[in-house]
């Protein structure tokens, strides 16, 4: 049976103290890990690529079909000034006729075309504009998320820095202690989820719970000297004078 001396046993707690610090502040490391500020921005962010994509390949259809439409006018008027130069040209009356006909349709097709490119580059700009709104969402989002990394950054080193700490104060503590009582503490810390739990006024620090009647007097005989184990949480009682024994 491993014995220690009672202010051996009451250092303990501050060990056990520092290991709940240690891990509450590597449960805040793997929350940040976790962080569901930037998984819902990389969603949204996501979500806009194929948007974009969208977007992007319209504006490049509605260019190509202006394009084409530029091409028919210049056509169009090239046709319109060989048609002016052979009626400027022309003395046959007959033919001067059929080239004024053809001229009228000409420009009724140059007017067309005229009114198609004015609706596509309309559509263009609209497109444009719906382009660069999600556009500018996507870097709002980015910048967010740049932002929010920094936060997590510093939290995260100024997390690393305590845990660094304490582990320093734990090194320090565990040396004043024999190593056969340290070493039932993580034994039992290991297989409990606690090593070590004061024992304040008949209630289990370990278990959080009253002892009964009957472990309140075999612990009140048992020596100073000798541990005692929650009968509930399997850690060490450490007794004081809180302890109501």
């Amino acid at each position: 049976m491993v014995t220690a001396l009672p202010e051996h046993q009451r250092i303990l707690l501050d060990i056990q103290e520092i290991d709940n610090a240690l891990a509450r502040f590597h449960r805040a490391l793997a929350d940040l890990e976790r962080d569901s500020r930037a998984h819902n921005l990389h969603v949204q962010g996501a979500a806009l690529s194929p948007r974009l994509i969208e977007l992007t390949g319209a504006i490049e259809d509605v260019s190509a079909e202006i394009r084409r439409i530029e091409s028919d006018v210049e056509m169009v008027n090239q046709r319109l000034a060989q048609d002016s130069t052979r009626i400027d040209a022309s003395t046959n009356p007959r033919d001067i006729l059929g080239l004024e006909h053809e001229v009228e349709t000409l420009r009724v097709r140059k007017s067309a075309l005229e009114d198609a490119e004015l609706e596509a580059m309309e559509n263009r700009d609209a497109l444009q504009v719906r382009l660069d709104e999600v556009a500018a969402e996507r870097t709002t989002i980015s910048e967010a998320l740049q932002a929010l990394d920094s936060v997590i950054q510093t939290e995260r080193a100024s997390l690393m820095s305590e845990v660094a700490d304490c582990k320093a104060k734990r090194a320090a503590i565990v040396a004043t202690v024999p190593s056969d009582l340290y070493e039932l503490y993580e034994k039992q810390r290991n297989r409990y989820g606690i090593g070590a739990a004061l024992l304040r006024g008949g209630v289990s620090g370990g278990s959080g719970m009253a002892l009964s009647a009957h472990d309140i007097e075999v612990i009140r005989k048992t020596p100073a000297n000798e541990l005692v184990m929650c009968p509930e949480s399997n850690c060490i009682l450490v007794r004081t004078d809180e302890s109501g024994l």
